[in-house]
């Protein structure tokens, strides 16, 4: 009898799982932390938001900091691009595109703070493969954990950036500039 009623439990487990949807692992919250300060906001929200709902009392407090007004936010957040799936593929795999990934994996983290490169490469690969492409929405939805964003690094690059892009405008600057019309044909 009692291997009859676990015969019986076998299927239906089977056929539970089998009929019922599966939800894929994915991302449920994204983390801020800048230090030890952390703050966590629903994918469920953000999701809303873009689709076009007004922002609900979770995202709006975050969005009150960003410069811009929600709208802007909101149109730039649909936004989506189109890559050839295996091109971008044999980038992530090349030199390059791993010291790529590994950067923005210290902003992008999985949880405990893990650098974020695997679940990004592995992310933004399923993104290429889907008809909407890379989209906020699609990385949040590819992203196999809850999604960290350390702002600390967040800040730290945005500032080496604008250095970097200071340094490059000050030397074009200092670029002395011919006196005269050169005229290639003489040459």
């Amino acid at each position: 009898m009692a291997k009859q009623n676990f015969k019986i439990f076998r299927v239906l487990a089977v056929l539970i799982s089998l009929l019922l949807p599966h939800r894929t692992l994915a991302a449920e919250r994204v983390i801020l932390r800048y230090g030890a300060f952390q703050r966590s906001i629903s994918v469920r929200s953000i999701e809303n938001f873009i689709e076009g709902d007004r922002p609900d009392s979770e995202l709006k407090p975050y969005l009150d900091v960003i410069p811009g007004n929600p709208q802007q936010i909101q149109t730039f957040s649909r936004t989506s691009f189109q890559f050839d799936p295996i091109k971008f593929s044999q980038l992530s795999y090349s030199y390059a595109g791993e010291n790529v990934l590994t950067a923005a994996g210290r902003i992008l983290k999985s949880p405990e703070s893990q650098n974020g490169f695997y679940s990004l490469r592995s992310t933004l690969i399923q993104c290429t493969l889907h008809p909407d492409g890379f989209s906020l929405k699609n990385i949040l939805n590819f992203f196999p954990t809850d999604l960290e964003i350390d702002l600390k690094a967040a800040f730290t690059a945005l500032s080496e950036l604008r250095t970097l892009q200071d340094t490059t405008q000050a030397f074009i600057q200092a670029i002395p500039k011919p006196s005269r019309d050169i005229d290639i044909s003489q040459l």
